[in-house]
């Protein structure tokens, strides 16, 4: 069953959300497919902009499969925002 408009436009404000947390840790607990890895790239952009050390950022996956996939969409993200700026 393919989600609607609505559900779509309330994942991503709870995205945004999540990405622009204060606390200095966020936990992200979803399904497969529901975009906690393009939260997980908002999340780093978002410390990175308001100042924090690029050295002191870590994201922690449960695979080293995933860590990979991670690693290589934060790299691409930075990348692609370079390149717009």
């Amino acid at each position: 069953m393919p989600i609607t408009a609505a559900q779509r436009n309330d994942a991503e404000q709870r995205q945004w959300h999540a990405a622009r947390e204060v606390t200095q840790q966020v936990r992200l607990v979803a399904g497969p497919g529901i975009g906690k890895s393009k939260t997980i790239e908002k999340r780093i952009a978002h410390v990175l902009e308001v100042g924090a050390i690029p050295e002191n950022v870590y994201v922690i996956s449960f695979t080293v499969a995933a860590s990979a996939e991670l690693r290589q969409r934060i790299t691409s993200f930075f990348q692609v925002q370079r390149c717009t700026r």
